[in-house]
Order: structure tokens, then sequence, then C-alpha cells
């Protein structure tokens, strides 16, 4: 089913109750559009014996809403674009949930922004996938995603942001857990000359109070600062996010920027049977016309944040840090601690330091 609306609200509800056959499949799609963009979604139901899935899609405009719920398997796409060329857009999909609900909003605004927004609950499935992706009309590109497998997603928000000379995509997380949950952030300039990305991996862990940022910003000067990280940092101007807790038997993070000056910066951190708690994030961040870094794990209060203590137990921590300039190592370092548990750590114990390499 395909609906076009224009400057009118539109409503329907599907209620598929599917009680008679081994298993469903539904496809639909739903647009809308006016004078400021246009938006719109595709999905695909499954579901088994006994399976319930509902919506309400309100189209208004060029703003499409949705909110949802249901068990089973489900996947949908949402995108907005505006006529500047701004693009926002999020989705998810889920494998043999026990249930599932949400919603998302879809807002263009003429040649101003684009903005995708999505909240999700998910108990217990075999798969999820969640994620947000913007392009700005310049072409510079972010991301964030989470992957979750054998677990649950509560309290999952997202948000895609696209207008004139930047674009951000984050994630939010109040618990995640499973027996493998992976988050992604990354962020590019049109040509890929200029990159960022961070990636976070937890072997039989959880996460609480978390987020990824992906964002990408032009300068006035020309410079192009593109920033991917992972952690319990603050986003909103004046908002104190809780305490953040990441923990696992086994908890990995890595990341890698360069920029088109010929600098590159990575790190890698891997804890065994430990976890993380407090404010703190790790990421790689470059400007496309000066520096790139590269953070194993640092205070928010380094770059302005909220401060606090971070509180860490292991039995083994390994990391590494290096900035290369076209090839030659200019930055680096390595850290190796074993038991350790601290209620207030300090940076470089158990972790490298950062790396960062400047244009000469």
């Amino acid at each position: 089913m395909t609906f076009v609306h224009r400057s009118i609200m539109v409503s329907f509800i599907i209620l598929l109750s599917l009680v008679a056959v081994a298993c469903g499949e539904l496809k639909i799609s739903a647009s809308t559009g006016d004078a400021g963009g246009c938006s719109g979604y595709t999905e695909s139901l499954g579901a088994k014996i006994n399976d319930q899935i509902q919506e309400s899609t309100t189209l208004t405009g060029s703003c499409l809403s949705q909110s949802f719920k249901g068990s089973g398997d489900k996947a949908e796409t949402f995108s907005v674009t505006n006529k500047a060329g701004d693009h926002a857009e999020v989705g998810f999909g889920i494998k043999n949930s026990k249930s599932y609900s949400g919603s998302y909003t879809l807002s263009p605004k003429a040649a101003k922004y684009a903005q995708a927004t999505e909240k999700l609950d998910v108990n217990t499935a075999d798969l999820i996938h969640a994620f947000a992706n913007a392009a700005s009309r310049e072409g510079i590109t972010v991301g964030s995603g989470i992957d979750v497998t054998k677990g649950s997603l509560i309290g999952y928000t997202n948000s895609a942001y696209a207008t004139l000379g930047y674009a951000d995509a984050w994630q939010s997380i109040n618990l995640a857990s499973g027996e493998n949950i992976e988050l992604y952030a990354v962020t590019s300039d049109k040509l890929v000359k200029n990159f960022a990305d961070s990636r976070v991996k937890v072997d039989h862990g959880i996460l609480e109070n978390y987020r990824s940022d992906a964002n990408a910003l032009i300068l006035t000067d020309g410079n192009i600062d593109l920033c991917a990280m992972h952690g319990s940092f603050n986003i909103k101007d004046g908002e104190i996010n809780p305490i953040g807790r990441i923990y696992g038997d086994k908890i990995n993070s890595e990341g890698l920027t360069f920029n088109q000056n010929g600098l590159t910066a990575r790190y890698g951190v891997t804890i065994n049977y430990g976890s993380v708690e407090g404010r703190f994030d790790w990421g790689t961040e470059t400007k496309s016309n000066d520096w790139v870094i590269a953070v194993p794990l640092e205070s928010p209060v380094a770059w302005g944040g909220t401060e606090g203590k971070i509180k860490i137990s292991a039995l083994k921590i390994s990391s590494n840090s290096a900035a290369l300039d076209r090839g030659k190592v200019v930055s680096n370092d390595k850290a190796n601690d074993k038991w350790v548990s601290t209620n207030d750590w300090v940076q470089g114990e158990g972790f490298a330091k950062p790396s960062e390499a400047n244009k000469p």
C-alpha cells in the first residue's frame, strides 16, 4: 500500500492477529510531501502464531509520524529530505522478538533542515539493529547504530539531523543487554578525504545510560570538524546525563581518523571481565586542515563537559594509540594493567594516553 497526501492529516491503523497460520509477511510503504520536502517509510513485517502487530501512522504536509507495537519480526526505514537536499533517516530491524514498541517523527523544513527521530523498546529478541544516518546538502555524512544479539534494548532513542554546513547522528541507550552488543559512529566528507569513526563491542554484557554520537561541522574558515565518540558524555546544552556504565566478559573499542593533509590517528582498547562507570568517552576527531586525535578513554571535563569520577574494574586492560603524519609516527602510547580496581581513575592508568598529529 502506498499513501500520498498533501496539506492534510490522515491516520490509519493496521491490526494483525495471526492465529491460524504458521507465519505471515506484510510489506507497507507510505509517503507525504509539500513545498517543504518529503517524508516516507518502508517496512517489512513477519509474525508467527499468536503474534500481533499494531500501528498508527499520521501524515500531515511534509511531516510523517508513527507509533507501533507488536511481536515477532519487523524492519523499517524512515527517511526525510528537504528541498535543499538535506537528508535524514532512522530505522531498525528485529528478529523473533517477544515484544516491541516505539515511535518516530520525520520533519523536513523547506530549505532549513531535515530531521528524523526514533524511540524503540525491544524485549528479548534474536537480533536487534537500529540506526540513524544523515547527510547535509554539501555531502558531509554521519551515522550511528547498534546491533544486539540474543538480548534486549530498552529506552532507546536516536536522531538524525542535517542542515546547511552541519550533520549529526546520535543514539541514547537506557539499557542494552545481550550475548553480543556492537555500536558504531562514523562521519566523513563527500569524497571521504576526511574521516572519523569509533566502534564498541561487548561480549555477554550490558550498557546503561550510554550514548554514541557522530557529527560534522563546516567551519567559517572552510575547515571541516568531524567527530565520532561513545560514552556517557553530555550532548544537549544544559542537560546532565545519568551516570553511564559498560560491563562485559570482553569490551573492545577502536577508532580511526584521517584528514586530507595526510594526518592519521587510531586507538584500540580491550578490557577483559571488567566495567567502566561514570562520565567518560572514547573516540576520534579531526579538523580537515589542522589536526587529528584518537582518545582511548577520557573524562568529558577535558573538553568542557560534565565532570565526574570514573570507576574502573577489570581482570586485564590493554590499550594503544598512535598518530601519524604521512606514515611517520609522531605520537604513540601503550598501556597494560591487570587486576584493576579504582574509584577515581587518573588518565593513563591502564589506558593509553590520547595521540594527536598536527599540521606543521
